[in-house]
């Protein structure tokens, strides 16, 4: 029985080592991170924008991000944009929120960040919401949303192919994995989207 409550006891404590771990680690690395996140997102958004080209988007594209733009969606996601708002004149820089944090044994740090944009174009003003993504040290696009201002009569046509789901803020833990991370608020999949009524369709 001593037994069995010791070894309760040292789990207890590593969880608690853990997580105290976890919230040092990720107080000391949250300006770093964001400050990576702008700047990836202040760099990545105007090279895809500027002229909607779509080797800047693929070049900077997560793995998963990568299998949904096959089949032309790529193209027809720019030819849409480049017809609708033309060419980027302004651009406002991005405002970046990590929504998640973790620490994996085996794989390094792994960073969830959702960022926004707003920017001028050619024929409208537009927004942005960009979900990008950090393996160990490479940041990488996982979703790209561009909301254009409708006005006058211009009417948007929508094109987009998008998977989002929501979750409760939380704390994971897994000590099969050697894991421990923090989400807060949205978990994004991956996805791209233009138009102003996103309707969201399932990726299997």
């Amino acid at each position: 029985m001593k037994t069995f409550l010791a070894i309760i006891g040292t789990l207890a404590l590593l969880v608690v080592i853990l997580i105290g771990s976890l919230f040092f680690i990720g107080f000391q690395r949250a300006k770093p991170i964001l400050d990576e996140a702008h700047a990836f997102a202040d760099t990545a958004i105007p090279a895809v924008a500027t002229n909607w080209d779509g080797e800047e988007l693929s070049s900077r594209a997560a793995p998963e991000l990568a299998d949904i733009l096959k089949n032309g969606v790529l193209e027809e996601l720019m030819a849409t944009a480049s017809f609708q708002l033309g060419a980027m004149t302004s651009y406002n820089g991005a405002s970046c929120l990590i929504t998640r944090y973790e620490i994996n044994s085996g794989n390094g740090e792994l960073v969830l960040a959702e960022c926004s944009a707003t920017a001028e174009f050619e024929k409208a003003n537009a927004s942005f919401s960009v979900n990008i993504l950090k393996r160990s040290s490479e940041w990488k696009i996982l979703g790209f949303f561009v909301t254009p201002e409708i006005t006058g009569n211009h009417p948007v046509q929508v094109a987009y192919v998008a998977d989002t789901t929501r979750s409760m803020d939380n704390l994971e833990l897994s000590l099969a994995r050697m894991s421990v991370g923090i989400s807060s608020g949205p978990v994004e999949r991956p996805g791209v989207g233009f138009g102003s009524n996103n309707k969201i369709e399932n990726i299997k």
